[in-house]
C-alpha cells in the first residue's frame, strides 16, 4: 500500500494505516481506549486533533486521539476490608469481557496499574489475542504504574517486574509513578503495610530523584520504553526534570471541565510532557467508593448536567459527554472517560466528526471552578494532606 498524506488542523503526517488503541485504566480496575497512529522521528507534541504519547524513544510517538474508559468496579486492596471470591470472579469476568469487546472494536492502548489488581486478567486476554495471531505485541501500547508502596528507590525494580509478570509481557510502553508519596510495603504480600489501626503507613519525605533514577534504569533494562508521572504538581515535576537523564514523557492527572489546571497543563506542554486526563467527566460514581469504605459522601461536580454543556450539546447534536471530551482534546489533552456500557464506549470515541468553535471553547473555559471541583483528592488516606509531598492544594 502506498503512503497517503492526510491533513488535520494541527499537523500533517504520513501513515500507512490507522489503528485504534485501547487503554485500560481504573479506579480501580478499568479498560479505556484511544485511537493511535505511529510515526518515527517525530519529537514535538501535536496539540488539537492528535495528541502524542511516546514509545521506545522520545522521537517515536503514538498519536492518541481519544480514550474511552470502562469501570469494572473492583476495589483496591488498600481500601478494601473484604474481597469475596464471588466478587473477584465477577471482576475478572467483567474485565476480560470488556477488554475483548474493546480489542474487537480495534482499540489498542491499554493503561492499567499494579494497584488496580487487574493486570493478570489483562495479561490473560492479551496472551490469547497474541496466540491467535489477531494481534502482535507491537500493535498495542501498554501503560502501567508503580504503586504507592513501591515509591521508594529500593522497590521500583521489584514492582516493575511484578507488573510484567502479571501482564505476561517482556516490556510495557509507558511506566508511571502513580503518586508522589510512598507507603510502607509488606514484603510478604507486596501490599501496603498497615499499622495496628489498619491504616497505611506513609514513608517520610520522598526521594524524587533517587526514585526517578531507578525508573530510568527500567528503560535501560528494556522493561519499559518510556517513563512518566501521575498526580505530581509543578514543583515536583521540576525537581525530577532538574536531575533527569531521561525526561518524563507523560503526566496523568485529574482534569475536567470544572478542574482545568491550566497552569499545570501549560507547564507540561512547554516542557514536552504529554498530558492524560483521568476523571474527565468528574467521576459521577465516586461517592459509591466513599460509601464502600465508610467515608462521608462529597458534593461532586455535575458536569453532564451543566446548562452550558447542554446548550452546546444541542447545538452540535452530541451528548454532553462528547462535548466535554472534545473540549479537552482540542487543548491537546487525552481524556480517559469511564463507562461500563457498549453504547457509551462507542459514544466516547465518536468525537472526531465535529469541532467546537471559539465561542464554545470560551464558554466552556469559563466553567473552571479550580480546586474545589477536585474529586480524587486522596484525602481518603488518613492524614495524607500533612505529608510534605502531598501534591494537592488545600
Amino acid at each position: 500500500m502506498t503512503n497517503t498524506r492526510r491533513r488535520y488542523p494541527s499537523s500533517s503526517f504520513r501513515c500507512r494505516r490507522q489503528k485504534r488503541v485501547l487503554a485500560v485504566l481504573a479506579p480501580p480496575c478499568v479498560p479505556s481506549w484511544s485511537l493511535r497512529r505511529r510515526q518515527a522521528n517525530q519529537s514535538r507534541v501535536v496539540f488539537g486533533e492528535h495528541i502524542e504519547l511516546p514509545t521506545r524513544r522520545r522521537e517515536e510517538v503514538v498519536r492518541v486521539r481519544c480514550v474511552a474508559y470502562i469501570n469494572i468496579t473492583a476495589t483496591p486492596q488498600c481500601f478494601a476490608n473484604l474481597e469475596t471470591k464471588l466478587e473477584l470472579i465477577k471482576n475478572e469476568q467483567e474485565i476480560k469481557a470488556a477488554l475483548n469487546t474493546a480489542l474487537e472494536s480495534d482499540y489498542r492502548h491499554i493503561d492499567t496499574a499494579y494497584i488496580y489488581h487487574n493486570e493478570k486478567f489483562i495479561g490473560d486476554v492479551l496472551k490469547e489475542w497474541f496466540a491467535s495471531g489477531k494481534l502482535k505485541r507491537e500493535d498495542v501500547f501498554i501503560t502501567t504504574k508503580l504503586p504507592m508502596q513501591g515509591v521508594h528507590p529500593d522497590r521500583v525494580e521489584f514492582f516493575m517486574k511484578k507488573s510484567l509478570e502479571n501482564l505476561q509481557l517482556d516490556y510495557v510502553d509507558l511506566y508511571l509513578i502513580h503518586f508522589p508519596i510512598g507507603f510502607k510495603c509488606d514484603e510478604s504480600t507486596g501490599g501496603m503495610k498497615l499499622d495496628d489501626k489498619r491504616q497505611m503507613i506513609p514513608e517520610p519525605k520522598t526521594d524524587h530523584l533517587g526514585i526517578w533514577k531507578k525508573m530510568e534504569e527500567q528503560v535501560d533494562a528494556g522493561r519499559t520504553k518510556t517513563i512518566g508521572l501521575s498526580n505530581y504538581n509543578i514543583s515536583q515535576i521540576e525537581a525530577v526534570l532538574k536531575g533527569a537523564r531521561i525526561k518524563p514523557a507523560n503526566l496523568q492527572v485529574e482534569l475536567h471541565l470544572h478542574l482545568q489546571q491550566r497552569q499545570l497543563v501549560d507547564f507540561c506542554h512547554k516542557n514536552g510532557i504529554t498530558v492524560v486526563a483521568y476523571s474527565p467527566l468528574a467521576s459521577p460514581g465516586y461517592n459509591k467508593l466513599l460509601k464502600l469504605i465508610g467515608r462521608p459522601e462529597k458534593q461532586l461536580p455535575d458536569i453532564l448536567g451543566d446548562p452550558v454543556v447542554a446548550k452546546i450539546s444541542k447545538k452540535h447534536s452530541k451528548t454532553p459527554a462528547q462535548i466535554v471530551l472534545r473540549f479537552l482534546i482540542q487543548q491537546g489533552i487525552a481524556p480517559i472517560p469511564k463507562s461500563v456500557t457498549e453504547k457509551r464506549i462507542k459514544e466516547n470515541i465518536a468525537v472526531f466528526d465535529f469541532a467546537l468553535d471559539s465561542s464554545d471553547m470560551k464558554e466552556l473555559s469559563a466553567l473552571d471552578a479550580g480546586e474545589k471541583a477536585r474529586v480524587s483528592d486522596f484525602r481518603i488516606m488518613k492524614d495524607i494532606e500533612t505529608h510534605p509531598d502531598f501534591p494537592m492544594k488545600a
